[in-house]
């Protein structure tokens, strides 16, 4: 692809002149690391895999209240509302 007409430029070389959002730090990063998490649809409600750094993992179902949480949430805030369901879940 050339974009002045005398330099061409591959597409991967192309895509990192894109800037790279980068997100805030948040509270939240202390669970990163510590596990993973994954939901599906089970019906009306959810259920969520939680993944640990050890890798073992654990499937719980989500309350009605916390399905509704994550699925009603804007994409970009679900990782973060995943992470405060799965710590609520181990919590107690």
């Amino acid at each position: 692809m050339a974009l002045d007409g005398s330099k061409v430029i591959k597409m991967p070389e192309l895509i990192d002149f894109a800037q790279k959002q980068e997100r805030n730090a948040s509270p939240l990063d202390i669970y990163r690391d510590l596990f993973a998490m994954e939901v599906r649809k089970s019906g009306v409600d959810g259920e969520m895999s939680i993944r640990l750094f050890d890798g073992t993992e654990h499937t719980r179902k989500m309350s009605p209240r916390q399905s509704a949480w994550y699925f009603n949430s804007l994409e970009s805030e679900r990782e973060d509302v995943a992470i405060r369901i799965a710590a609520s879940m181990f919590s107690t």
